[in-house]
């Protein structure tokens, strides 16, 4: 009884714009989710969730109350990105030096963040976070040991703000704020010592699914 509403609630969402215009109903993730934008706005459903949206400026005004590093004043590139988990809103925006990658959970009432970083490209993006790098070092204790001690005397003419060794060989470092955005040109320095395997940002991952570009919500 529940689905049943459900759908005929969808219905009646997708079902108010007329006929005349040439506006269509994508499906996302072999209809997990429904889409369909509009002069102004998109309407949105997601059947794993049992939600149907509007998002227009009214409901994106919640994004305010969310406390995000990026006032969204700049260039936006807007997606919807649909999975088994539900459906969420992509936000990739410019800032200033930093171009921002925003995930959202489209909820009935609004919006929960799913995560905030950084990204170097424009469009689709997963984003990693502002700041971190992870480096992995190589099996020799004495090399380990000797890496860990310069780490903490910040004697290899790196500027970084501080470490942690999450796990044997796993050392986790964190930028000062200024240096946001080189994360991949301090890295390159890092990867360049040789009791380093690898060093690279700290990136975000998110489930397989769907995307579908929002071409009414972004902004040039």
């Amino acid at each position: 009884m529940k689905k049943s509403l459900l759908i005929l609630s969808l219905m009646s969402l997708f079902s108010t714009v007329s006929f005349a215009e040439d506006i269509q109903v994508k499906s996302l993730n072999q209809g997990t989710c429904w889409i369909k934008e509009e002069a102004q706005s998109v309407k949105a459903s997601s059947f794993v969730q049992g939600i149907s949206v509007e998002l227009n400026n009214q409901t994106l005004s919640k994004i305010n109350d969310l406390n995000l590093p990026t006032s969204f004043e700049g260039e936006i590139d807007a997606m919807a990105f649909c999975s088994g988990h539900g459906l969420s809103l992509v936000l990739n925006a410019t800032e200033k030096s930093l171009r921002y990658c925003v995930w959202l959970k489209i909820e009935q009432s609004g919006f929960e963040t799913q995560s905030v970083g950084l990204t170097d490209s424009d469009g689709r993006c997963d984003g990693y976070k502002a700041g971190t790098l992870i480096l992995s070092l190589v099996d020799k204790d004495i090399e380990r040991e000797e890496f860990l001690k310069n780490l903490a005397d910040h004697s290899m003419g790196i500027k970084f703000k501080s470490f942690e060794e999450v796990s044997e060989g796993l050392i986790k470092i964190e930028l000062f704020e200024e240096d946001w955005g080189k994360e991949a040109e301090v890295a390159a320095k890092f990867q360049n010592l040789s009791p380093v395997k690898y060093a690279e940002k700290s990136f975000f991952y998110h489930p397989i699914g769907e995307w579908s570009d929002l071409e009414v919500l972004g902004r040039e």
